[in-house]
């Protein structure tokens, strides 16, 4: 986080436990959430781990003929540990080998590119995506397991990211789903009295997801494939126009909000249109 100096070996233990628990297949989010850097923070390449990368391959390996240098998202890198790394990938030792692992290969400096061979994985067969997806998530419908297999381009830990995301839902926005799909004034009423006292940002956070999940369900009319249970139902029980209309009341709210409106507010301007 902001003001700490830390290096990456201080979180091998995490890292090692996250990748014993997903298989080997997780996406950067789901790391940044198991060192808790919240939504906004991401990780960052610093300038002192470019340098201790560099002193580890300065020491000779004497157990094997060549010591690998493993470099997960090196497009993190800031300009300064980018141009510390340059520097040995122009002259790497000869027993010296860097593996940069990249999801955005065209946001690498074109120098530290331009030094490297490019390798691009291709995705999984159907197959193996729909077993390893239905071992983390035996309980979830077919349909939901194929949405996150098309939309996930063929990369498993896409497919799990989409499908923790799809599959996973508060209280607040279950009981959303479940009241609006069953025009349910009662229930939306005690969902949303529920959370008069939050914070704004919180509660923005929570109704821009609701405006998803409605969003999703038009979707999911119009013939798409959706992953969420939520959204399907939401798709089967109103119509377009209602969900639309929704969805412009909830993006409202969000707006309402950024002006300094308060919560109770919100949340009562929201019993009212969403009934």
């Amino acid at each position: 986080k902001s003001g700490e100096k830390m290096l990456s070996d201080e979180f091998l233990p995490l890292f090692r436990a996250l990748f014993e628990e997903r298989g080997g297949y997780f996406a950067p989010r789901e790391w940044y959430e198991r060192l808790d850097l919240g939504k906004t923070l991401k990780g960052m390449i610093s300038a002192a781990e470019a340098d201790e990368m560099i002193r580890k391959l300065s020491f000779k390996s004497f157990e094997a003929d060549y010591k690998a240098m493993l470099i997960w998202l090196p497009e993190t890198m800031n300009e300064e540990a980018a141009n510390k790394i340059l520097k040995i990938l122009e002259e790497p030792p000869a027993y010296g080998v860097f593996v940069l692992l990249t999801e955005n290969p065209e946001m690498l400096l074109p120098t530290v590119r331009s030094r490297a061979t490019e390798l691009k994985l291709q995705a999984l067969p159907e197959e193996i995506l729909r077993r390893e997806l239905a071992k983390q998530y035996p309980e979830a419908e077919d349909v939901t397991l194929t949405a996150a297999i098309v939309r996930s381009g063929g990369y498993l830990g896409q497919a799990l990211t989409l499908m923790e995301n799809g599959v996973a839902a508060s209280e607040q926005t279950q009981n959303f789903a479940k009241s609006f799909a069953q025009k349910d004034p009662v229930l939306l009423l005690q969902t949303l009295s529920s959370m008069e006292k939050w914070k704004r940002d919180a509660l923005q956070e929570e109704l821009t997801r609701w405006a998803e999940l409605l969003q999703q369900a038009l979707s999911y009319r119009s013939g798409s494939q959706v992953l969420s249970p939520l959204a399907r139902r939401l798709g089967s029980n109103r119509s377009a126009q209602e969900l639309l209309q929704a969805v412009r009341h909830l993006q409202k709210s969000t707006d309402y909000l950024q002006s300094n409106v308060s919560p109770a507010a919100i949340c009562g301007f929201l019993v009212w249109a969403l009934r």
